[in-house]
């Protein structure tokens, strides 16, 4: 298993090189996605394969979180349209752009919470009117119609846990779990306790006063006992973000959220829209990577490079394929 588990990694690897350029004209709508090294090899399966169900490419922002190399920015460069931020840049326009929410402020430039803090930055900045927060651990195995609809609409949506999921955190006492609930009770927010942000639709303007007062009050309030410091802090504030958006789960079977590799033996890839590969289950991204880049002969399929350019232009409706899932 472990010769196995090498040679398809090297594969995995090697794959990219022979990737097609799929860079975006100007857009309304784009990805957000904080990077790190070890992730980039990943993003570039993940974006290829978004990009090949939808049929046309968008642009992305990046925050660098300061392990990116030379290389790992000419990879990105090469294949898409990326606006690349390193983590002080993107630290540096937050202190310009939200001079008055301290809380938000010292949050993201304490050093001792976890870089995944700056998650929230992404989406923060992120020069669209509409972005899809998207994960690097994230493939795409057929057209993610709610994109389309996102893009038509004002509504946003933000991924969920099955319902099975409820029962194991429960029985096995996340305590994340239970502090997210009672902290929106606390802020008199009573509904997203059970999401997972990875993939995600926001329309900017959801980003007012408002919405960032109670982002002040969650970060304030986390602070006082040190939970700002923990691994899920972040997904808590950007689910404090969704939930005064009034965000719209999206459907758990059809965008799935894969928390464990024993789950993986019940899962059928070809009738999933997506699948977000979590913590253990991310060996099982790479085997499903490299078929699904070899099976659609390394993402070849691009109507276009610009969702402009399909649609006429980028002020165009979207019309989604009546026999595509939503």
């Amino acid at each position: 298993m472990f010769i196995k588990d090498q040679l398809c990694k090297r594969v995995f690897e090697f794959l990219p090189s022979f990737f097609p350029i799929k860079k975006a004209g100007s857009s309304e709508i784009g990805i957000c996605m904080l990077l790190c090294h070890k992730d980039v090899t990943m993003a570039l399966y993940s974006l290829q394969s978004l990009f090949f169900q939808t049929g046309y490419s968008l642009p992305i922002y990046i925050i660098d979180d300061g392990t990116l190399t030379e290389s790992d920015y000419h990879k990105l460069e090469k294949l898409h349209k990326v606006t690349i931020d390193k983590k002080q840049e993107a630290l540096s326009k937050i202190g310009k752009k939200f001079p008055k929410s301290p809380y938000l402020l010292k949050y993201l430039g304490d050093d001792k919470n976890h870089i995944k803090k700056m998650r929230l930055a992404t989406l923060l900045l992120a020069p669209f009117q509409k972005t899809i927060c998207l994960d690097a651990d994230i493939l795409f195995f057929q057209s993610p119609a709610k994109i389309e609809v996102f893009r038509k609409g004002k509504k946003n949506y933000i991924g969920a846990l099955r319902s099975s999921a409820y029962e194991s955190f429960i029985q096995n006492n996340v305590i994340d779990f239970h502090f997210r609930r009672l902290l929106f009770l606390h802020l008199k927010l009573n509904r997203y306790f059970l999401v997972n942000d990875g993939l995600a639709f926001l329309n900017m303007s959801s980003i007012n006063t408002r919405t960032l007062n109670k982002i002040e009050s969650a970060i304030k309030f986390c602070n006082s006992i040190d939970y700002s410091r923990t691994f899920y802090a972040d997904e808590t504030f950007r689910t404090v973000l969704f939930e005064m958006g009034k965000s719209i789960l999206l459907p758990p079977i059809d965008y799935l959220n894969l928390l464990h590799a024993k789950e993986w033996q019940k899962t059928l890839p070809d009738k999933t829209i997506s699948i977000h590969f979590i913590g253990s289950t991310k060996v099982i991204f790479m085997y499903q990577a490299v078929k699904l880049a070899l099976r659609s002969r390394l993402f070849s399929k691009l109507k276009t490079n610009s969702i402009g350019e399909k649609f006429g232009n980028k002020n165009s409706p979207i019309r989604p394929a009546s026999s595509r899932r939503i």
